[in-house]
């Protein structure tokens, strides 16, 4: 029966703890994506177009990765 009320005492807690490493990873890759972006050796070597579709990826990204964040606080608090 103890195993049962620490399970449901803990289970929450470490969702949620797993839940926001996730999410600070995944900001932490888009953080890097963005970097390679526009990284300074580039020399113009990535044309126009392509940097916008980049940029367009990471920013789809982003609002998805912003929703995920927004449904954790809404459900958890």
């Amino acid at each position: 029966m103890a195993i049962l009320a620490e399970f449901t005492v803990l289970g929450p807690d470490s969702m949620f703890y797993t839940s926001c490493m996730l999410l600070n990873l995944k900001f932490f890759q888009l953080k890097q994506e963005i970097e390679v972006i526009f990284d300074d050796e580039n020399d113009g070597t990535i044309s126009y177009g392509d940097i916008r579709s980049e940029l367009a990826l990471v920013v789809d990204r982003h609002i998805h990765l912003l929703r995920g964040a927004e449904l954790l606080r809404v459900h958890l608090f």
